[in-house]
């Protein structure tokens, strides 16, 4: 079982994969699905910070309630 602050991780993982993918195949994108590719690509850098900001939540919160003036939620 993966504590909450492992599964933000692979989340945030997950996110600069997905931002390294859609960056790499973008210029091979058919013309007819460039338009969702580029969208797709535009959105990606959003989902690399709100999986930082979950984590980062979680490390400040669960991992380290107590320090830098953060109390549980």
């Amino acid at each position: 079982m993966l504590v909450p602050l492992d599964a933000e991780q692979v989340r945030l993982d997950a996110a600069f994969v997905a931002l390294d993918e859609r960056a790499r195949t973008l210029p091979t994108s058919p013309v007819d699905a460039l338009a969702e590719a580029q969208h797709a690509l535009y959105l990606a850098p959003n989902e690399v910070i709100r999986a930082y900001l979950a984590q980062l939540h979680v490390e400040e919160t669960v991992s380290m309630p107590g320090h830098c003036g953060s109390t549980p939620a």
